[in-house]
């Protein structure tokens, strides 16, 4: 009885591709933990420039309101329990007036504006 599947040149090709499926599977891990690791990489880099360029978008909103209120001098806003008449404007004699069917306003500055804006409107832009 002459059997081959005994032969050292059969154990030695057997082997042999038990050692390139290895490569193989080693090879093929590699490369798909180099694509996870570039995916990761790309998708940082993505959501990045996306919260850049949010963040630009929000602070020239906010430049361009406050620039509109600053070039109209400010703006009449109704006195209220959120809005009292700012001290530091109780040089301008019309900082509060009242309109002719008795509502009171007062003048707002800018930043004030703003600050004001951030302040209740947070939960809204976050």
């Amino acid at each position: 009885m002459n059997t081959q599947s005994n032969t050292p040149t059969t154990r030695t090709t057997a082997a042999e591709m038990m050692r390139y499926i290895w490569l193989l599977v080693i090879a093929w891990t590699l490369i798909i933990a180099g694509l996870v690791v570039w995916n990761l990489f790309q998708t940082r880099q993505v959501t990045q420039q996306i919260a850049i360029v949010q963040a630009r978008a929000n602070f020239n909103k906010d430049q361009a309101l406050r620039f509109w209120a600053t070039s109209h001098g400010g703006v009449y806003v109704p006195t209220d329990d959120h809005t009292s008449p700012s001290p530091y404007l109780s040089h301008i004699p019309e900082r509060d007036i009242e309109t002719p069917s008795g509502i009171k306003l007062t003048l707002m500055n800018p930043a004030y504006m703003i600050r004001q804006m951030n302040e209740e409107f947070a939960d809204h832009t976050a």
